[in-house]
C-alpha cells in the first residue's frame, strides 16, 4: 500500500510542469561552468607568466646577483693603486740622458692612428719640456697590432735604419714614418731610409729579412709587452706607472709626480 504525501506547493509545481529539483539544476550547472572557466583562466595566466619569465631569462644577459651579507658590511679602507711595474728597457732605442731621473718606455704601432696623433700632438712638447732638458729618457718598443698589416714592415724599416745610424737614426726614421702614416708602402719606407743617408743596399738586405730575425725580435717584444699588461697602443710606462692612450695632461702629471 502506497501512501501519497504531497503538499499544495508540490501540486502547484506539478501543475506548472516544472519540479523544484529541475529548478535547482540550472543554478548548479551555472556555478560549475563558472568555476571551470575561472580555473582555466587562472591556469592560462600561470602558464603565460611562466613562459614570459622563461623568455625574459633567455633574452637577458647572464647576471650573477651579489651575495647578500649576513651582517651589515663594515667600512673598507681605500685600496692603494697598483704599484709601478718594473719594465725592462733592454736594448730598445732611446733618446735623452741615460741617467735621467725618469724613464718612459713607450709601446707603439707605426700604423696606429692614435700613435700618429701622439707623435704630432704630444711628443714635441714632451721632448722639449722633459727629454731635451735631461729629465726623461724615452725608450721605444714595438707593439704591432694584428689588424695593422703595415705595422711590422714599418718597424723593420726603422730597425734597419738603426743598424746603420744608431738610436738617433731610428728616431729620425720614426718621425718620418709617422709624418707620412697614410703611405707605409715599401717604396715610401725605402725613400725615407735613403733620405736619412743609409747605405741603401745594406738597408734593402736588412729590410728583406730573409732569416726572419727582425720580425722574430718584434714578436718577442710584443709578447713581453703582453706579459706586463699592454693590450693596446699607445701605452707608456713612466717610471713603471702605466698610462694608456692619448692623455697629455696625465702624462705630464705622472712625470711631475715621478720628479718630486
Amino acid at each position: 500500500m502506497t501512501t501519497k504525501h504531497s503538499s499544495k506547493k508540490d501540486d502547484e509545481g506539478t501543475k506548472s510542469g516544472v519540479s523544484h529539483k529541475a529548478d535547482s539544476v540550472p543554478a548548479t550547472n551555472s556555478w560549475m561552468v563558472t568555476s571551470i572557466v575561472l580555473g582555466i583562466l587562472l591556469l592560462v595566466s600561470l602558464l603565460a607568466n611562466a613562459v614570459f619569465a622563461t623568455l625574459l631569462v633567455i633574452a637577458s644577459p647572464e647576471v650573477v646577483a651579489p651575495a647578500q651579507p649576513a651582517a651589515p658590511a663594515q667600512p673598507q679602507a681605500p685600496q692603494e693603486p697598483p704599484g709601478p711595474i718594473a719594465v725592462e728597457v733592454g736594448d730598445s732605442p732611446f733618446i735623452g740622458d741615460s741617467d735621467a731621473p725618469v724613464t718612459i718606455v713607450y709601446f707603439s704601432d707605426f700604423q696606429c692612428s692614435f700613435c700618429g696623433r701622439f707623435h704630432a700632438e704630444v711628443f714635441p712638447q714632451l721632448k722639449s719640456d722633459y727629454i731635451d732638458t735631461g729629465l726623461v729618457r724615452f725608450a721605444y718598443k714595438d707593439f704591432p697590432l694584428s689588424f695593422h698589416p703595415r705595422a711590422i714592415p714599418s718597424a723593420i724599416a726603422a730597425r734597419c735604419v738603426r743598424e746603420q745610424l744608431g738610436d738617433e737614426g731610428f728616431f729620425s726614421m720614426k718621425d718620418r714614418i709617422f709624418s707620412s702614416q697614410q703611405d707605409l708602402s715599401d717604396t715610401r719606407l725605402r725613400s725615407h731610409a735613403q733620405t736619412l743617408g743609409v747605405d741603401i743596399d745594406e738597408w734593402n738586405t736588412c729590410f728583406a729579412d730573409e732569416t726572419g730575425s727582425q720580425e722574430q725580435a718584434i714578436r718577442e717584444e710584443f709578447l713581453y709587452a703582453q706579459s706586463i699588461g699592454v693590450s693596446g697602443t699607445p701605452t707608456l710606462f713612466i717610471n713603471g706607472v702605466r698610462v694608456v692612450g692619448l692623455q697629455p695632461a696625465l702624462i705630464s702629471q705622472t712625470i711631475e709626480a715621478a720628479l718630486d
